[in-house]
């Protein structure tokens, strides 16, 4: 198997040699090492039915730059692994999203005071 060319990655990429190693070139893209978060089991929203909760949800938060998402500029990667369900952000769009998150964890601890 010959090797391909390889790409100029991020400074943040796992990799950092270029993915030379893969056998195509839309497989070489760049990503961060993995955040992981542990979400609450589902038992502890008793009496909501849901079918996105397992009880065994974690999200895998990265940087990542593929050639196919966003025209090859990086986003934001959030990976629900029990479901197999990826959203691709721009960092402005991540930026906005933590910001609302947290805007709205603060709602709910300002009333539990």
């Amino acid at each position: 198997m010959s090797k391909i060319a390889p790409v100029a990655c991020q400074p943040w990429c796992r990799d950092g040699q270029g993915h030379t190693g893969e056998a195509h070139v839309d497989d070489q893209w760049c990503m961060s090492p993995d955040v992981w978060i542990n979400l609450a089991p589902a038992n502890t929203f008793e009496g909501y039915p849901s079918e996105l909760l397992s009880g065994r949800e974690r999200l895998a938060v990265t940087a990542t730059r593929r050639t196919h998402v966003y025209r090859g500029r990086p986003v934001v990667q959030i990976w629900a692994e029990d479901r197999d369900i990826e959203l691709w952000l721009s960092a402005e769009d991540a930026r906005a999203l933590a910001d609302e998150l947290v805007a709205a964890a603060r709602l709910i601890e300002e009333a539990r005071r």
